[in-house]
């Protein structure tokens, strides 16, 4: 497993190297500088987000590997990330040419799901109350819920791709909870693959964080959102102790981000899928620019933000491994992060406002 995790880190950073040399050839100028223009961009210079490539470059390299070396490849980890096929190469194609439209990568993403599902023939089964998991057990439904579900946090992990190292230190967070959940749920199985993926993520984050030379783009996110998301739906199915409450507390922090994205949107009378800058992560790096760093730190206060928002997320995540299999602790905890995130939200853009009318020095202007 140690030899597994080295090449597929080395493998990742090499692949990074290589595509950080080719991005000039393989993307216009314009639309490198397109990504300073969109109304959620928070970076002063532009980067490729074609991240996606060096997960997938070290995806296949391991698989090979682990292949050679033996044992055999286990089925449920070859056809989790065989399903991620769809959505991405949806992902590359808006990465590359940017004429994916959101519902487009939306439908590679449900596609992506029902090819899930039929290679492995597992769904969300169960959740609270009884009623509801009554309705889960009619396969049509539950088929149905859990695809729209994973589809879901693969568009949400690509709407945290905003910060130096979030989206994928994020990933590594999660990845990282959902190995601890499969060991004490007896999945051993799953364990190399997640740790593989914590390995890969690594090698990409020496030069996505803190820097941000590169970014996962919508293949990565939305690849990393469908793979774990359907390892979540694996430890629910195949281990009847595992809280479905743990697992919604492991992504908690994609779920919650969407939900209140989607909240805002409604209550101003736009589409869901229209932009904003208003996102938590957003919100505190502009809380940080505005009242501790400076109008001309932007570059320092993306990293500071990425780490103090995941801290945040290490939180949720641990709190869903240590409710693993307990649905009253796990819910509760959930419903208490809930309260948590959106008080901090509110709490960060009144600060926001409160702050947005001070120079760099410090002093009030006069009105």
């Amino acid at each position: 497993m140690i030899e597994v995790a080295a090449i597929a880190f080395l493998v990742s950073f090499l692949a990074t190297v290589a595509i950080l040399k080719l991005a000039p050839r393989l993307l216009a100028k314009e639309f490198l500088e397109r990504d300073l223009q969109a109304r959620q961009a928070v970076h002063t210079r532009p980067a490729p987000r074609i991240g996606g490539l060096a997960l997938a470059v070290s995806a296949v390299c391991t698989l090979a590997l682990v292949l050679v070396l033996g044992p055999a490849l286990d089925p449920t980890v070859a056809a989790v990330l065989g399903s991620a096929v769809p959505v991405f190469l949806a992902g590359l194609r808006e990465d590359i040419c940017r004429d994916m439209s959101p519902r487009a990568r939306y439908g590679a993403a449900i596609l992506s799901g029902f090819l899930a599902f039929g290679l492995l023939g597992v769904w969300i089964d169960r959740a609270a109350p009884d009623w509801f998991s009554a309705l889960l057990a009619f396969a049509p439904f539950g088929v149905a819920v859990t695809v729209f579900t994973t589809a879901s946090y693969a568009h949400a992990f690509n709407l945290v791709d905003g910060l130096n190292g979030l989206c994928a230190g994020m990933s590594v967070l999660i990845a990282a909870g959902l190995a601890a959940i499969a060991v004490r749920a007896g999945l051993p199985y799953l364990v190399p693959a997640l740790l593989a993926l914590v390995a890969t993520l690594a090698g990409f984050l020496v030069w996505n964080y803190p820097m941000g030379r590169i970014f996962l783009g919508d293949a990565g996110a939305y690849t990393l959102g469908h793979v774990l998301s359907w390892c979540g739906v694996i430890l629910i199915a195949r281990a009847d102790e595992v809280s479905a409450w743990a697992i919604m507390l492991v992504f908690f922090w994609p779920l919650a981000d969407t939900l209140l994205a989607m909240v805002r949107r409604v209550q101003g009378g736009v589409p869901i899928d229209t932009p904003d800058r208003m996102h938590f992560h957003q919100l505190m790096m502009r809380f940080l620019v505005l009242a501790a760093m400076g109008r001309d730190r932007r570059s320092a206060a993306n990293p500071v933000a990425s780490l103090l928002v995941l801290g945040f997320i290490a939180v949720t995540v641990a709190l869903g491994v240590i409710f693993w299999n307990d649905d009253r602790g796990a819910a509760l905890s959930l419903g208490l992060c809930g309260v948590a995130f959106v008080a901090l939200h509110g709490t960060l853009r009144r600060l926001a406002r409160r702050w947005r009318r001070r120079p760099l020095g410090g002093a009030r202007r006069p009105a």
